[in-house]
């Protein structure tokens, strides 16, 4: 379920297996009640800092001159495994912290000798309605929300005002060079600079129904892999170790279906085949290539650590 201007809309979501939080145990509930508990109080305390800055620029005059951007880095965490995590490194490590162990340290959520992480119920909640988590190219992995504030150059019609155009943060920089009239140099100490390749939204700013700048986004992270263009998205889930030739490629009409549910791979093969070519123009043209997914772990103990999930949720199916 999701918050809609007009009301609660059920919308299906499709990622690992979780449970509904009434037939959880006392202790897996209380466990996954206080993470998302200290989730939002921290989220309550980042809020507040940005206060202090905001007063703090409003107070030197500043405020209205200065382009702040907000923005969340990736969708909701899956580190935290079926139950939640004391501490994530156990999860990279492959140590699966059952509930009635880790209920004994309950009120160590939050402190200084606790780097938790909620459970994959509460990342479902909020990546809602959008597919899977942090870590993939789906939209629950790099679908985030974004606000922008320069009340001197937002006319006064559209501030308050939502934009619903496709922007990547690579296009970030490029709209502020844009804004202060730079153009950033080709080379800096006789190095040769990385070329801007995002794309200015200072359009959309002034014009809630400019284009979108940027057309054609590639991502990769981890070995997966997706790609944007012109309302259109392919995106292949890598489980790593694999060969890609054995894994699918989807595609989504993002226009009509962002929450990803109506893959139209099979009804149209030559649209796909189009936007996995790009794909491969845009690796190679950015530097993607050649892919390489092993991350910090080796090919075994990415294995291990993924049997070990799977008899988790086995059972937690078998409750």
């Amino acid at each position: 379920f999701f918050q809609a201007e007009d009301g609660i809309r059920d919308v299906a979501v499709t990622g690992v297996q979780t449970c509904a939080l009434p037939i959880l145990t006392d202790n897996e509930k209380a466990l996954a009640c206080r993470m998302q508990e200290a989730f939002a109080a921290f989220l309550d305390h980042t809020d507040k800092q940005i206060g202090r800055l905001v007063e703090g620029l409003r107070r030197l005059g500043q405020l209205d001159n200065t382009v702040l951007v907000l923005h969340a880095d990736n969708g909701a965490s899956q580190e935290g495994g079926p139950f939640g995590v004391m501490h994530e490194m156990k999860f990279f490590n492959g140590i699966i912290e059952m509930p009635d162990e880790a209920i004994k340290h309950i009120d160590d959520i939050g402190g200084p000798n606790s780097h938790c992480n909620y459970p994959w119920g509460w990342a479902q909640c909020g990546n809602t309605p959008y597919r899977w988590y942090k870590q993939n190219t789906h939209e629950g992995g790099v679908h985030v929300p974004m606000v922008f504030h320069w009340p001197n150059g937002v006319p006064s019609a559209q501030r308050g005002t939502k934009r619903d155009q496709f922007v990547h943060v690579s296009d970030i920089v490029a709209t502020v060079y844009d804004i202060v009239g730079i153009t950033p140099p080709d080379v800096v100490k006789g190095y040769e600079q990385m070329p801007v390749t995002g794309r200015s939204f200072k359009p959309v700013i002034n014009d809630a129904a400019a284009p979108a700048t940027n057309t054609v986004q590639y991502f990769e992270n981890a070995g997966s892999l997706a790609i944007v263009a012109h309302g259109w998205k392919a995106v292949l889930k890598h489980t790593s170790g694999q060969p890609y030739d054995n894994e699918k490629w989807e595609l989504y009409d993002l226009n009509v279906d962002r929450s990803e549910c109506n893959d139209l791979a099979d009804s149209q093969p030559a649209k796909l085949a189009e936007m996995v070519d790009l794909w491969w123009q845009q690796a190679e043209t950015h530097g993607v290539l050649p892919l390489d997914d092993r991350g910090v772990r080796s090919e075994e103990h990415t294995s291990e650590l993924q049997s070990r999930l799977h008899l988790v949720c086995r059972l937690l199916l078998e409750k």
